[in-house]
């Protein structure tokens, strides 16, 4: 066996563990065969939630949030996506609620008691929103406003019993040595107000030196910039392969996608380009063996996500495939009849010319450009269906299939490097 083939079996050896590994590491927690399941809420406030937040029954996981749409009638339509049908019933709520202090939302699904009859499928569901602590103080001196008005007047009464030495307590403060006991209390606190007032010591530097409140103020400022994007990144671990008949080649991919935010996630991986030598690509060991050859390419692409009434467009330049290129994705979104998400590209790159520069000719006077659908067959998987070499004389039919994933653990090796830097 020569030292090519040797090498290629090699690195087909250790890719082909590396998927081992991470396959038998999550796929036992992955409900890969399952379709994920649709429900529409409509809320009259939203109180910052986002697409993408989790959707929690009774605590647990449960989904996410597809869409977010503002009706002409000022609701608000929201799009559950679940990993599994939830039974409602009659007393159930669904309420919009703060994840922690540092933020970030979630909706929390109460199915109600079993007891009382079921909600219906097609039944219009409505949402509420569960107040933050300092929103709940306020509903709550609003509601019982006459209550504390009554509780403040008979502190006052006590207050002028106490000043008339009326009452055990009054009886205790006309008390000489308590008297003194108090005077020399307020005396001290007189004093360390005098002491913040001027500036000196610890809360007197905070209150009133300019620059110490400035710096602490820019510390917390800092640290919810820090942990912000901590709790929005998304990461997710894919590999896919498409098969190109024509050129009787076989492209796949691993990769790693990073999204900070829903308008913007960065792709990086590496490309295997599998090619026969009975096909139409020249390459370096067809030319001189007539023997099949495997080239690894890097693949780094930044995307830019622009929203336009119910649709997204995605603008993805970079490295496609070890060449310079760029993908537009038009992605139309999943509706409530739950529908397959489908999304039509259109990609092109800079095309393989040059036998003894690159090893590899694709035979094409320009770039190479491809257009396909990709239809969305699970939470997990996704079909290509398209053209390959679309300016040719012969456009040829490509085809594939793709597998990704979220990944908390390789999510908390990026934080970990973020919080780092």
């Amino acid at each position: 066996m020569d030292n090519n083939k040797l090498l290629k079996v090699g690195i087909l050896f250790l890719v082909g563990i590396v998927l081992l590994i991470v396959f038998s590491i999550t796929i036992s927690k992955l409900d890969i065969f399952k379709r994920s399941r649709y429900y529409t809420v409509f809320f009259t406030s939203i109180s910052g939630l986002d697409k993408g937040d989790p959707v929690r029954v009774s605590g647990m996981y449960a989904g996410e949030v597809a869409s977010i749409e503002l009706l002409p009638d000022t609701r608000i339509k929201i799009i559950l996506k679940m990993k599994f049908p939830v039974t409602l019933y009659k007393d159930y709520q669904i309420r919009i609620e703060e994840s922690s202090i540092l933020g970030g939302n979630f909706v929390a699904i109460i199915q109600g008691t079993p007891s009382l009859d079921k909600i219906p499928t097609d039944e219009i569901l409505k949402g509420m929103i569960t107040l933050s602590g300092l929103n709940q103080l306020g509903q709550f001196v609003a509601d019982n406003q006459n209550d504390i008005q009554n509780f403040l007047q008979k502190g006052i009464s006590i207050v002028n019993k106490i000043s008339k030495g009326e009452g055990s307590v009054g009886k205790l403060v006309n008390d000489d040595a308590l008297y003194n006991n108090l005077r020399d209390t307020s005396e001290s606190l007189k004093k360390i107000s005098k002491q913040i007032e001027d500036g000196k010591g610890f809360l007197g530097k905070v209150i009133y030196d300019e620059k110490l409140s400035t710096q602490l103020s820019q510390a917390g400022d800092a640290a919810s910039k820090v942990l912000e994007p901590v709790i929005q990144t998304k990461v997710f671990v894919g590999v896919s392969t498409r098969y190109f008949a024509e050129s009787k080649v076989n492209f796949s991919d691993i990769y790693i996608k990073i999204a900070p935010n829903e308008w913007r996630y960065f792709r990086i991986g590496a490309s295997f380009l599998s090619l026969n030598h009975s096909g139409i690509i020249s390459f370096e060991n067809k030319m001189e063996k007539r023997k099949d050859q495997l080239f690894i390419k890097p693949d780094i692409q930044i995307a830019y996500i622009f929203p336009l009434n119910n649709h997204r467009f995605t603008f993805r330049p970079g490295i496609m495939e070890g060449k310079a290129g760029a993908g537009i994705d038009w992605f139309m979104p999943t509706t409530s009849t739950g529908i397959m998400p489908l999304t039509i590209t259109i990609e092109g790159r800079d095309a393989y010319s040059s036998v003894d520069d690159e090893k590899i000719d694709e035979n094409l006077k320009g770039g190479l450009f491809r257009a396909y659908a990709t239809i969305k067959l699970s939470n997990y998987f996704d079909l290509y269906l398209g053209a390959n070499r679309l300016f040719d004389d012969e456009p040829e039919f490509m085809g594939g299939i793709n597998f990704s994933y979220a990944d908390d653990a390789i999510k908390s090796i990026f934080t970990f490097i973020g919080l780092a830097r």
